[in-house]
């Protein structure tokens, strides 16, 4: 949900750069309120729907993939959805006139961020609502909330408090008698200096993390180490056995953490997790988030372009937000894919130059082979997550990669890539 989340947060800003407008309050929060009921009704009777199906005889399992496919269109319309609330029914443009909220970007992000927020959390409840019918989850409101907020913290849904954080950040700068070019130039510089240091601190306190197992440790700690990243700190994600997925976490070298889920840990033998943790240090040795950075810049260089040539259009802000969005997800997909090919390529090479005793893959087809079954391994209960996204390959086309990757650099791969466990 990456994509989802950085499109909500994006595109709700955004609608807060069309012109505005002194529209009477009822009218501008009346639709849009009925509107997003609406929708959560609608996301409701999919949920009753779709437990109606199970009990009258379809597999759990496939009514359960059913309803998270119906319940992820009906969040990506959503986010349209939110969009005609703010711009055709006028919200986003009212917001700014309104008094305090004028003057304050933090307020007004609260209130552009709503429709999506409220469509976005009625869809999670839906998903609660439908274990409540079939049996499998707890009745009551502070259930149906915890498991809500659950999802947003499990997701990327938490980083719209560190964005909030910075919006209130400018709003204390803004109060300062220091003009508005000194004033924009501090908190440009502020937001720079602080979202390397908000963005893993936020994560590591919102997830739950904890030191490694020290049996764990023993074996993880040295394979880091081996590739020159002695320094960098490893923590256990507690999912409750819930997702498969390392990560590292941060982008300056000593406030990086990498983090392993439970279940990954728990569920995979060692060589395909040291594979796995290999692909996440290629990341970081071949400075591939700085990379992604460097793929957006071409995007807003352009909107700032095409800013200057539309002048005093009212509607200019909007357009060249709306032309650097759609030229930045191509560009970042793009680099997004090539990155996470060569992390798999590289983490092979890094298998095989790893000392024998540390119990990885010694050749290039057991390399190739291992990261292979890791990764169908951890996708196998989840359609979605084996399917190519925004910033991710499919599993198939990266085993493909992969096969042709050992083929290259050692004898024939004895075993189809593609297929097996």
């Amino acid at each position: 949900m990456s994509l989802y989340w950085f499109l909500l947060i994006v595109s709700a800003f955004a609608c807060g750069s069309v012109p505005p407008a002194d529209i009477p309050l009822r009218q501008c929060l009346l639709a849009p309120a009925m509107l997003v009921l609406g929708w959560s009704i609608l996301a409701m009777v999919t949920a009753r729907l779709g437990a109606a199906r199970v009990r009258g005889g379809l597999d759990p399992l496939a009514g359960a993939i059913d309803l998270e496919r119906n319940l992820e269109r009906m969040r990506w319309i959503g986010l349209v959805v939110a969009v005609v609330c703010l711009t055709s029914m006028g919200l986003g443009a009212a917001v700014q006139t309104w008094p305090i909220f004028s003057a304050s970007m933090s307020l007004q992000g609260v209130v552009l961020l709503q429709p999506a927020l409220w469509i976005t959390m009625a869809t999670l409840a839906a998903e609660h609502h439908y274990g409540v019918l079939l049996g499998y989850a707890p009745r009551g409101l502070a259930a149906a909330f915890g498991d809500v907020a659950s999802a947003m913290r499990q997701s990327i849904g938490w980083l719209i408090a560190p964005i909030f954080a910075l919006l209130l950040l400018h709003d204390v700068i803004a109060l300062l008698p220091l003009g508005p070019s000194v004033g924009g130039g501090l908190s440009l510089v502020v937001i720079l200096l602080a979202v390397p240091v908000l963005v893993p601190l936020g994560i590591t306190r919102i997830w739950t993390t904890q030191p490694l197992d020290p049996v764990d440790a023993r074996w993880i700690e040295p394979v880091v180490a081996h590739c020159g990243l002695a320094e960098l700190p490893i923590r256990k994600w507690d999912t409750r056995q819930q997702a498969y997925n390392a990560v590292v976490i941060g982008f300056l070298p000593r406030l990086r953490t990498l983090l392993i889920t439970d279940r990954l840990l728990g569920n995979l033998d060692r060589a395909s997790v040291i594979m796995v943790v290999l692909h996440e240090v290629a990341h970081l040795q071949r400075w591939h988030i700085w990379i992604r950075i460097l793929s957006v810049l071409p995007a807003w260089g352009l909107a700032a372009l095409l800013s200057h040539l539309l002048g005093t259009h009212p509607w200019s802000g909007l357009i060249c937000v709306t032309v650097a969005i759609g030229v930045m997800l191509l560009l970042l997909g793009w680099s997004a894919h090539r990155t996470e090919f060569d992390a798999d390529a590289t983490a092979c090479r890094l298998a095989i130059a790893l000392p024998p005793e540390m119990g990885g893959p010694t050749t290039a087809d057991e390399a190739a082979q291992t990261l292979a079954h890791a990764l169908r391994r951890v996708t196998q209960t989840s359609d979605s997550c084996s399917r190519s996204t925004w910033l991710h390959p499919s599993v198939a086309e990266r085993c493909d990669r992969l096969r042709q990757w050992s083929a290259r650099h050692s004898s024939p791969v004895t075993a189809c890539l593609g297929g097996g466990n």
